[in-house]
């Protein structure tokens, strides 16, 4: 399984400046790792003192806080015509 690489989309930024949505305090922990640099287990085992949950992921995902980064040793895929 692949291990994603995160990082905040604007809303994500947006939420860390104005706590718009009051998110809990362990998906704001969460959601203040997440830098485009580590792996989600990585976060996750960061957190997980704290109680936080894989769930805890999706749902910042699923909120359009957080997105995957791709993969920068992959060149982006070109279309050919026929």
């Amino acid at each position: 399984m692949v291990d994603p690489i995160y990082h905040k989309t604007e809303a994500g930024q947006e939420e860390i400046r104005t706590r718009a949505r009051k998110l809990d305090q362990k998906l704001r922990a969460l959601l203040l790792m997440v830098n485009g640099e580590r792996a989600r287990s990585e976060l996750l085992a960061q957190v997980s003192g704290m109680g936080v949950t894989p769930d805890a992921m999706d749902t910042l995902l699923a909120l359009g806080l957080i997105e995957a980064v791709r993969d920068p040793g992959k060149a982006a895929p070109t279309s050919v015509s026929a």
